[in-house]
């Protein structure tokens, strides 16, 4: 029997690294958003869209992949992605 859908259970994760001091960076980024790939089980639609804008002259968010680590164990795959906001 061939698995033609597999039920996604990681979250979505969404961190903003000025919660509790307004002045917080991180490599140049208030925050960043995890993708958890629901629906793009390749991880790789929106990562080729932001390649292709870059390409293309368009301003686009930095992106990048994770790997979430669990007592030194690869837990889990995330997309990583800048937060578009005012100051994108």
């Amino acid at each position: 029997m061939f698995l033609t859908h597999i039920k996604i259970l990681k979250k979505t994760i969404r961190s903003s690294f000025d919660k509790f001091d307004k002045d917080q960076w991180w490599d140049g980024l208030k925050g960043i958003h995890l993708s958890n790939g629901r629906n793009d089980h390749a991880f790789m639609r929106e990562n080729l869209q932001l390649w292709v804008c870059l390409l293309a002259g368009i301003t686009a968010p930095r992106w990048n992949y994770a790997f979430v680590y669990n007592n030194d164990i690869v837990h889990v795959l995330y997309s990583m992605v800048e937060h578009v906001n005012k100051l994108f």
